[in-house]
């Protein structure tokens, strides 16, 4: 099947995100924490929104609800941060928090209270939990099968929980209703995280995974804008082409050819990557690519490559 489709979901625990990496590695959108509790912002949301905004990543927030406390003023507390916002992804309640067991027959009707304080018309907006939460704290109300379905479960393959589950399997549903997001990690590295590990979504569809026809319809088909600074640009100069291969090394396919101009975004021993979003990368070897970057390369060039580097430098004058 087509690539999975990834997201991750970030608070202040992943200190100041490098939003430009987490494109570079093929993230396609984030849920970003807001609040918590009564009166709690996250001190890193405005930030996180604004880079994913100006980055073109569709996002969403959540509100981490903590049982026992006023449903009422948590719920105000969260609408209180999407005031003048329009999150692409919506709005989530993350129902997570363990209480005492006197309290466990209460939290149902907390929880299901706050999502139609945040949601009472659209049923547009996310349930985060895990199968353990839902059975035992939500006790699998068929009510909450009426918002998307946020799954955290760290194995292989999810379980599906049942107020979805009839869903999924009813012909009668349409088909933005069975969209949906599993929480498959809390163990990301490497996604523009500067502090604790990061955890990474896929976007699903019933019993699978989603394809770009559903994050279209999720999203209205938005891309995101690339935005990565490169290091330098370089130029082929193997007059049968060059290999590009992915990240461990295995050749996708000869497609740069003579003369053709790349911009190099990482350099990893005698690899550098020539593209901001995927894994593709070509060797260093100077047989194979020279960089345009001061100064020229003395002779011995080909006419061809020796004007390809003028041309470039004379654009940067």
């Amino acid at each position: 099947m087509a690539d999975k489709i990834l997201l991750v979901d970030v608070s202040h625990w992943q200190g100041v995100m490098d939003w430009s990496k987490a494109v570079s590695m093929g993230v396609r959108g984030a849920m970003i924490k807001a609040s918590e509790g009564v009166t709690w912002h996250d001190p890193q949301f405005e930030r996180n929104w604004k880079e994913c905004q100006r980055l073109g990543l569709p996002w969403g927030m959540y509100h981490y609800f903590r049982p026992g406390y006023s449903v009422e003023n948590q719920a105000i507390n969260f609408n209180s941060m999407e005031q003048g916002l329009d999150p692409a992804l919506g709005m989530a309640g993350d129902f997570e928090q363990p209480t005492t067991a006197s309290m466990i027959p209460g939290v149902a009707g907390q929880s299901l209270s706050f999502m139609e304080r945040i949601d009472p018309t659209t049923l547009e907006s996310w349930v985060y939990s895990s199968p353990w939460y839902t059975e035992v704290y939500l006790q699998n109300l068929p009510q909450f099968g009426n918002y998307r379905l946020w799954l955290a479960n760290y194995t292989s393959s999810p379980a599906i929980l049942p107020p979805w589950g009839r869903l999924f399997d009813d012909p009668k549903v349409p088909d933005i209703r069975k969209i949906w997001l599993w929480q498959f990690t809390s163990a990301g590295h490497g996604y523009g995280e500067q502090g604790a590990a990061i955890d990474l979504d896929y976007l699903m569809f019933g019993r699978g995974f989603a394809t770009e026809e559903h994050w279209n319809m999720l999203t209205g088909g938005v891309k995101p804008v690339v935005e990565v600074p490169f290091l330098f640009k370089a130029v082929c100069i193997k007059e049968e082409g060059v290999d590009t291969r992915n990240e461990v090394g295995v050749d996708i396919k000869q497609d740069l050819h003579f003369g053709d101009i790349v911009s190099v975004y990482e350099i990893k021993g005698d690899m550098q990557r020539i593209d901001p979003v995927i894994q593709r990368w070509v060797t260093t070897s100077t047989n194979y690519m020279l960089p345009l970057k001061p100064p020229v390369p003395p002779d011995p060039l080909t006419a061809g490559v020796r004007a390809l580097f003028e041309q470039y430098h004379a654009s940067l004058e």
